[in-house]
């Protein structure tokens, strides 16, 4: 069984890093009797995959011989109704059981005959038992308007229902293809396989895991786990080996290096060229037009949205902020706190020169599809994330007040919804001399640890990148959608007669 998960557009074959969907048809066509299955995440992240919301990868995995998929939570990012538009389109049967509308499960008959949940593959005279499972906490880690009117029930009840129906089957092997993870889940595939105790002791002998991005093979409870990791730096080669009532497992990593006697299928790479030709009309597609230009990337030799405030990085934050601000919305809840946004300088890679916008201008800039995340924070915590904006500062010129710098950080914040003072002379971590929230004239008190204000950012500060390890702590509030969806979303918003406005000069937030 040959497996994938969290690929996000990630297809094509980089001959470096990335694999590609290529090289996984032709290791399956060089296989015989071979299962290929992903598990989640497919039809969001990269241009290749956003554009066409997914359709193009289904045509791509229909071409590439997928047996199987499981639903991943980003699958939700364009809402329910276009990823049912996906999985009609598919060759194969998307499952996940746990995901329920209208009383029956979504997929139920998504093809015709498709239960939604489990189906038996065989191959070599033995039948293997597969069941999906979506994490629950897709009902908070996507947008709320895409997924309404859906319920996602307990993954661990629904896995032992799961086990009882392909029980009943008479298959030879059973596995779990889920998109839970290893690690912020509220039930992750470790939880699972421990919960499996009693009469289901020994009932399952695989979980296919995704949604953590990492790299699983472990065994729990007498059940392997295994993940490849995201974005196709490798594919997961499972072996089963069954005598009797035994089945042994075993899994291997298959990264590009050990992929080299392997040779692509001709027909996935020529339909991965079609759709980039295709592609390029829908990136030079004009969006709207700017009569100043939106400043980030390198102006000389300086990273400009590393270093100071922009109008671009005011732009991008503000984005992230409206996302979280209708997500709340939405939600129902939580609507009396104050929102903030931060997008680190270096996540802003170009700039848009005055004139027309392009869809093609807004990958450029942000071309890491990632997540807007929402966490609640405090005071106090905000206080330590600009005390790490303002790390890099390398002190003030008096006379002038120029900044004194030689380098710049791409962990340096543009923000939303609040205005930051620092001193570049203060001492590493006391540089940050106030922040005020919008709306207020008092600025936060830097011992507060209960006020509650809800922050948006990327997945990458989130989670702790450039060294902002105290937001990594926090429990996730909730997810308002890929990065760039974000972006061109809150574009559309701010164009008036198809020109962007309010967004001539910056906004003074960040002082010196």
């Amino acid at each position: 069984i040959y497996h994938t998960n969290d690929t996000h557009g990630y297809l094509n074959g980089d001959g470096e890093s990335i694999v590609g969907i290529g090289l996984a048809a032709g290791l399956k066509e060089s296989t015989p009797d071979s299962i290929l299955v992903d598990a989640g995440d497919a039809t969001q992240g990269l241009p290749l995959a956003s554009l066409t919301k997914g359709a193009d990868v289904i045509e791509l995995m229909n071409l590439a011989g997928y047996d199987l998929m499981t639903a991943g939570n980003h699958e939700f990012d364009f809402g329910t109704e276009q990823f049912l538009a996906n999985a009609k389109a598919a060759d194969f049967p998307i499952l996940s059981a746990n995901i329920y509308q209208d009383g029956k499960p979504l997929l139920q008959d998504i093809p015709e005959g498709n239960t939604g949940c489990h189906t038996v593959i065989e191959r070599n005279g033995l039948r293997i038992g597969f069941f999906g499972l979506t994490t629950s906490d897709t009902a908070t880690s996507t947008n709320p308007a895409g997924i309404s009117g859906l319920e996602f029930k307990n993954e661990i009840e629904t896995a032992k229902q799961e086990i009882d129906h392909l029980k009943e089957e008479d298959v030879d092997a059973i596995v779990a293809l889920c998109h839970m993870g290893n690690s912020d889940a509220s039930c992750t595939s470790v939880d699972l396989a421990e919960a499996l105790t009693g009469d289901y002791q020994d009932q399952l002998d695989v979980i296919i895991d995704g949604h953590s991005h990492t790299v699983e093979n472990e065994e729990t409870n007498g059940i392997l786990i295994v993940q490849t990791g995201s974005q196709m730096a490798g594919i997961g080669k499972l072996t089963l080996e069954v005598t009797g009532d035994e089945v042994t497992a075993t899994e291997e990593l298959l990264t590009l290096d050990l992929l080299s006697d392997v040779t692509a299928s001709d027909a996935v790479s020529q339909k991965l060229s079609q759709i980039e030709e295709s592609q390029t009309g829908l990136l030079d597609e004009v969006i709207g037009s700017t009569d100043t230009t939106l400043w980030a990337g390198q102006i000389g030799v300086v990273a400009v949205t590393r270093l100071v405030e922009t109008n671009y990085g005011d732009f991008a934050a503000d984005a992230f902020r409206a996302a979280a601000g209708r997500y709340v919305e939405d939600l129902g809840q939580d609507t009396d706190l104050p929102i903030v946004a931060v997008e680190n300088g270096g996540g802003i890679r170009a700039m848009i020169p005055n004139g027309e916008i392009t869809v093609g201008d807004l990958i450029s800039a942000f071309p890491f599809s990632n997540t807007i995340y929402l966490k609640k924070v405090t005071p106090a915590i905000l206080y330590e994330v600009m005390e790490v904006s303002g790390l890099p500062l390398d002190g003030q010129d008096p006379e002038t007040g120029m900044l004194l710098q030689e380098t710049n950080s791409g962990g340096f914040l543009q923000i939303s919804g609040f205005t930051v003072v620092f001193n570049p002379d203060g001492e590493a971590g006391q540089r940050v001399t106030s922040i005020t929230l919008d709306g207020q004239t008092e600025p936060l008190d830097r011992a507060d640890t209960e006020t509650e204000i809800i922050m948006a950012s990327n997945n990458y500060i989130m989670s702790g990148g450039n060294d902002y390890t105290m937001l990594a702590e926090l429990p996730k509030y909730g997810e308002a959608g890929g990065e760039l969806e974000t972006v061109q979303s809150y574009l559309e918003s701010c164009l008036k007669d198809g020109t962007l406005e309010g967004y001539a000069g910056t906004a003074n937030r960040i002082r010196m």
